[in-house]
């Protein structure tokens, strides 16, 4: 069977976990532990992220078989899948029901484990599939070790198993190897962010390099892939300030923010609005900055101010909310058009420096009155900004009734 033939199953066997998974989701335990990650919206975030993968895999595997890409997609939107219904099948075998299941042990001891780092092959390997050059092969070998290492000390380790499946032993586990099965998972944890890093170099190498539509492509994935390692690492850090509480938001927010590299990934592949898309991005890091700006903004000032009336009066106000309130209420325009204009000048030069050109050729304009300067102006901005082969500047002929003293004609300059 070709590889077009089989690529679009990968789509439907994802459907039909999510279906099962959405069923053990609804059957579930009342309580969840603290430590069921899965239990509730952080199970369904991670279904979605596995049918986005599983969707845009299928499409590039199916349409462009000799990308790679496709295939590690596909891969892991499987393994997504699985470990997500791997685990709400042993939750539910577990800590909902006082029947005996069968396989219980072997799902709560699923190895789901090894995705993170199969990230990195993607990340490696993209846009056409293959790798940058020959020197890039030990980064793929090290993101190699590290699935190899966590998917054996998730096989080997023996005895009781983490939480929420403490009452189950590892079924595969082997007796006495326990300790080194604990020092080969923590050894294949430290090299996933090693390998993740180093994948996410290759793209900047790549795009110091490419031109044209490989260079769109390349950006696109770098901004999207930006702003979802900002979104992670914030939603990761309130564990230091929020220690408990709040799990299941952590784990869909993570979820929903790892779905939007494939969907992007799909967008530069298929090349669909690949030109129109740099808006969208563009929007897309300004409101991010100003929002997160907006916010440290609004509650350092509630904090200032609470702390000033404290210590005045002995208490705290409603006044502090609402000048906060009325702070970011005022700031809100001109910081935004700050961000904007410090976006566009980082990283978008090209378009930021275009659009000076252009606004001081306007406000020239408005006060030229000659006519050979103004036709110099305007074809020297024009071949500064857009940079044409050829540049042509047509009058309107005027009437000789009405404008006797001016001659009919054109002036092209190349």
């Amino acid at each position: 069977m070709s590889a077009s033939r089989i690529a679009p199953w990968a789509l439907p066997l994802c459907v039909v976990i999510a279906a099962a998974s959405v069923v053990l989701l609804a059957v579930g335990p009342e309580q969840p532990a603290e430590a069921d990650i899965f239990a509730g919206v952080g199970g369904a975030s991670f279904l979605v992220l596995s049918l986005t993968f599983a969707s845009v895999g299928a499409m590039v595997a199916a349409r462009v078989p000799d990308n790679r890409i496709g295939w590690v997609f596909c891969a892991i939107g499987v393994l997504c899948g699985m470990s997500v219904l791997a685990w709400l099948y042993a939750d539910y075998g577990l800590n909902a029901t006082s029947d005996m299941i069968p396989g219980v042990a072997a799902a709560a001891a699923f190895p789901g484990e090894p995705l993170a780092p199969f990230l990195g092959f993607a990340l490696l390997m993209f846009p056409d599939g293959r790798l940058p050059s020959r020197r890039w092969r030990p980064v793929a070998g090290l993101l190699g070790l590290s699935m190899g290492l966590l998917f054996v000390s998730d096989i080997v380790r023996p005895g009781a198993l983490d939480d929420p499946f403490r009452a189950a032993s590892n079924p595969l586990g082997i007796p006495g190897v326990r300790g080194a099965a604990i020092v080969m998972n923590d050894a294949g944890w430290a090299l996933v962010p090693i390998g993740l890093g180093l994948a996410a170099a290759s793209l900047i190498v790549r795009r110091r390099q490419a031109r044209g539509v490989v260079r769109r492509q390349l950006e696109l994935v770098l901004g999207i892939g930006a702003l979802v390692a900002v979104v992670i690492a914030a939603d990761m850090s309130t564990w230091l300030i929020w220690p408990n509480g709040g799990l299941q938001l952590r784990i869909a927010l993570i979820g929903v923010s790892f779905a939007a590299f494939p969907a992007a990934t799909g967008v530069a592949i298929f090349r669909y609005r690949l030109y129109d898309i740099e808006l969208v991005v563009n929007r897309t890091v300004v409101y991010t900055v100003l929002v997160a700006s907006l916010a440290a903004l609004y509650f350092g000032g509630v904090y200032i101010a609470q702390a000033a009336l404290r210590s005045v009066s002995g208490q705290s106000s409603t006044l502090a909310v609402t000048a906060s309130t009325l702070l970011v209420a005022a700031a809100f325009q001109p910081l935004r058009r700050r961000i904007q204009r410090a976006v566009d000048r980082r990283f978008y030069r090209s378009r930021y420096d275009a659009g000076r050109t252009l606004e001081a050729l306007a406000s020239r304009l408005r006060r030229q009155i000659d006519l050979e300067s103004t036709r110099g102006e305007v074809l020297a901005a024009v071949n500064e900004t857009l940079r044409p082969a050829h540049a042509t500047l047509w009058l309107r002929i005027p009437d000789p009734v009405t404008n006797p003293e001016r001659p009919p004609g054109t002036t092209e300059v190349s």
